[in-house]
């Protein structure tokens, strides 16, 4: 959709500018409080949908991201996925077996 020749996809901002402060201002505007770290939050809702859609090297890819760090700061769980695993059958709490305490031969002496 780019004119001819385009060397940026949007134009309205440029170096040193700062959109956080305009969207914020819009927020406002529009009666929300803002919330912390905005362009932070927005960035990692897209992530968390993109990764629910296409494979995770792709997604992550596209963002900027390795999968590690995806899934360490961004990627987020999603109810309608809880809410199909437990329609497919899945227990909402694991059921654990208790483990019986073993004692090493290190451990006997402490």
């Amino acid at each position: 959709m780019a004119p001819k020749g385009a060397t940026l996809i949007q134009n309205r901002y440029r170096a040193g500018s700062n959109p956080g402060t305009t969207l914020k201002k819009k927020i406002v505007e529009a009666g929300i409080t803002p919330w912390p770290k905005l362009i932070q939050n927005f960035r990692a809702s897209r992530e968390t949908e993109l990764l629910a859609k296409y494979p995770a090297k792709d997604a992550t890819a596209w963002i900027g991201n390795s999968i590690a760090a995806a899934n360490k700061h961004d990627a987020m769980t999603l109810k309608p996925s809880f809410e199909q695993a437990v329609a497919e059958g899945a227990s909402p709490t694991p059921q654990r077996t208790p483990r019986k305490a073993t004692q090493t031969v290190q451990d006997q002496g402490r």
